[in-house]
């Protein structure tokens, strides 16, 4: 939860998977826009402030308002806008080379930098930028009932 503004949090050991996913339910969103959900090789980066560096990091962005910030860290499929009770899947495919992200379920978004251009090491991470924002880990998917990127028209 983030009780005041912008707190990040960082995973404290790398990804070591060569196919990983993780989920976050959007357990209350106090403003429409403000969370980041994402990837970055730079673990000892703490306070994004809402500002990413793209060089280590690939993430969404909810958003009403479109896709501004997510565009540049992503190929937007679908909206990145979250309600209470979405769940968000990354999935980091070293097979593949790909980020990949989900809202219940179905890709919505595809990341421009692949595993091996952000280094040996990733980090999961969430910034919420806003007071009130809640964010839990949980597990509703299996990395079988996500639609793959094959579903989605290119």
């Amino acid at each position: 939860m983030n009780d005041g503004w912008s707190t990040t949090f960082v995973s404290s050991t790398p990804i070591t998977n060569n196919e990983y996913f993780f989920e976050l339910e959007m357990v209350n969103c106090a403003a429409s826009s403000g969370i980041y959900v994402g990837v970055t090789s730079d673990a000892k980066h703490t306070d994004f402030g809402g500002n990413l560096e793209q060089q280590t990091t690939c993430a969404i962005y909810n958003t009403k308002r479109g896709n501004m910030f997510t565009e540049s860290f992503a190929r937007m499929y679908k909206s990145a806008e979250l309600k209470k009770g979405d769940i968000v899947g990354v999935v980091v495919d070293h097979f593949e080379d790909a980020i990949k992200f989900y809202i219940n379920g179905d890709l919505i978004a595809i990341g421009h930098k692949k595993p091996s251009d952000l280094g040996a090491e990733l980090y999961v991470f969430v910034n919420l930028y806003y007071a009130k924002q809640i964010m839990a880990q949980c597990k509703k998917y299996s990395l079988l009932d996500l639609k793959d990127s094959r579903d989605v028209k290119q």
